[in-house]
């Protein structure tokens, strides 16, 4: 699964592997100009840098927001 940011559409896409269609990863999150993302095995959680707003947003593996932080 590769996810990336569109930060003109405030959307986070999935790309996976056998299927030729992106997916909307954040259908349900509300972004402001997501523009890094990265992925803690750890925890299982997305991270993406929202640079309009300043802040941080961590989402599940469902593409829901956990938490704020900024």
């Amino acid at each position: 699964q590769i996810l990336f940011t569109d930060s003109k559409l405030n959307k986070i896409f999935q790309f996976l592997p056998g299927n030729k269609d992106l997916q909307i990863f954040n259908d349900s999150a509300s972004l402001e100009q997501p523009t890094g993302i990265a992925y803690s095995v750890v925890n299982k959680e997305v991270w993406v840098s929202e640079t309009k707003a300043h802040r941080l947003a961590v989402l599940n593996e469902k593409g829901e927001i956990i938490k704020r932080i900024g």
